[in-house]
């Protein structure tokens, strides 16, 4: 699992160190990310880490559960994520599939509790996973729907976005993205050294 640390979270579960148990030991892995991590340090993680986890499991099927709610307008969330990562995600997990699985994968909804990014997370991944295109403007008919449904949230006009929000502000404090990418590192070694290990005794 893929989120924010519980340190910053309620209800302040899913820490490096809740592994499973008793016959589960061992297969359950977290990665509890620092408020702010955007697209770039995200996409590093998620892309060394997974393909690994995955050939040491040999899963018969992929099951991947899809939260938005690491959207950095998120309301109940601090991340630094921006929408264009969900195709990163999913693009990472169909060759994954292919690879590790013979391209069986279910993929299922999550949190998210920004009526006008759930969708359109939930859209880019799926697009991915059927390996299909779509354009990034919105459709006016989507559009006049939002408008009318949730008059409360500023209407977005494009499928996906950037994370520029969340670059500007790591520009901005050197020393917190500095903090942020030392500590993704130390999560990459705890995948190599004690994750994995854990999944090929388990094998």
């Amino acid at each position: 699992s893929f989120h924010e640390s519980g340190k910053f979270l309620f209800p302040g579960t899913g820490n490096t160190k809740e592994v499973g148990e008793g016959a589960g030991k061992g297969f359950s892995i977290n990665f509890p990310l620092l408020p702010g991590t955007d697209n770039r340090m995200f996409r590093k993680l998620f892309r060394y880490c997974v393909p690994r986890i995955l050939e040491a499991y040999a899963p018969d099927v992929l099951l991947t559960q899809l939260g938005a709610d690491m959207y950095f307008d998120d309301p109940l969330t601090q991340m630094g994520l921006s929408l264009s990562i969900y195709r990163d995600i999913a693009q990472t997990l169909y060759t994954s599939a292919q690879d590790y699985c013979q391209n069986k994968w279910i993929a299922v909804g999550g949190g998210g509790y920004l009526m006008t990014a759930v969708p359109r997370a939930w859209t880019l991944f799926l697009v991915r996973m059927l390996d299909v295109e779509l354009k990034n403007e919105l459709p006016e008919e989507w559009l006049n729907q939002v408008k009318e449904e949730v008059p409360y949230e500023t209407t977005p006009y494009l499928l996906w976005d950037r994370d520029d929000k969340a670059e500007v502000q790591l520009l901005s404090h050197p020393e917190i993205a500095k903090k942020m990418i030392d500590y993704n590192k130390e999560l990459k070694t705890l995948c190599d050294e004690e994750f994995i290990p854990n999944l090929k005794k388990k094998s």
